[in-house]
């Protein structure tokens, strides 16, 4: 893709260093907004910052409110990006700004409309209740460009997670067929159908890998390592398989060398 800066060519620190700077100068500025508020505010007063304070809730939730589609903007511009689908990551980044900026402006419209009747929560004296909707009704007209810097920064943090995992892989990826299934209950469902095995990398009611057959066509599914696999997948499988480690291997594998493991002994019995 044109513009897109490729984070698997050169030395990974400069990289990583290239990677994680813009996000930490993000970050940086917007710990930035409240210290320089307070810091000059402070000179007019404890009233200055009660109204200012009183506000300060409200910008936080909008902070809160934008990440949501800076997650959405990872997800799916990086699934897009990790199918080599230029097509569908342009669409995908075209539909998350416009919803970016529609969901911004909404919100501060409600904001900058309703400011007093949301003021009036805080049952503060008229004075600093008047100075505290003028302020909310200042920074609201900022709002927008907040949920954009989240929008943008969600795409290039999309990007950046695709040439990790494509570099991480060692050119696998570039071998390797990729599907994404947005149920896998039903996916495995429609495996099956078509003849093919199931089996899930589960302890629970397994059987040693070593004694599955496994020369057939199967699907082997290995879950994340934090959550495992879903019930949808556990309950329509064929069964489960499970790597023995020994008695005294106390850790269990990550799910990337597990799947190392389970590929090489669907190998070693279909080379036999």
């Amino acid at each position: 893709m044109k513009g897109i800066k490729n984070l698997t060519e050169g030395p990974i620190l400069r990289q990583l260093f290239a990677l994680a700077m813009p996000i930490m100068a993000t970050s940086f500025i917007q710990m930035a907004y409240s210290l320089t508020d307070m810091a000059w505010v402070g000179r007019l007063g404890s009233e200055a910052i009660a109204a200012v304070g009183s506000v300060g809730l409200l910008t936080w939730m909008t902070t809160s409110i934008s990440l949501l589609n800076k997650v959405g903007s990872e997800v799916s511009v990086g699934q897009a990006i990790g199918m080599k689908d230029e097509t569908a990551a342009r669409s995908f980044a075209t539909h998350n700004l416009t919803l970016s900026l529609i969901i911004s402006v909404v919100w501060a419209s409600v904001l900058f409309i309703f400011a007093s009747f949301i003021i009036s929560f805080y049952e503060l004296k008229e004075h600093i209740a008047n100075d505290a909707v003028n302020y909310l009704r200042v920074v609201s007209t900022a709002f927008p460009f907040v949920f954009m810097s989240a929008a943008f920064t969600g795409m290039f943090n999309a990007g950046a997670a695709a040439s990790v995992v494509i570099k991480a892989s060692a050119g696998a990826s570039e071998f390797l067929p990729t599907v994404v299934s947005e149920d896998l209950g039903k996916t495995v469902i429609s495996a099956r159908e078509k003849g093919l095995k199931v089996y899930c990398a589960e302890r629970r009611d397994a059987v040693s890998l070593y004694e599955k057959d496994l020369t057939e066509p199967v699907i082997l599914a290995i879950g994340g390592e934090m959550r495992g696999l879903s019930r949808a997948v556990l309950d329509n499988a064929d069964g489960n398989v499970f790597i023995p480690y020994g008695s005294g291997f106390r850790c269990a594998l990550s799910a990337s060398a597990a799947s190392a493991v389970i590929g090489f002994e669907v190998m070693r019995q279909r080379m036999k």
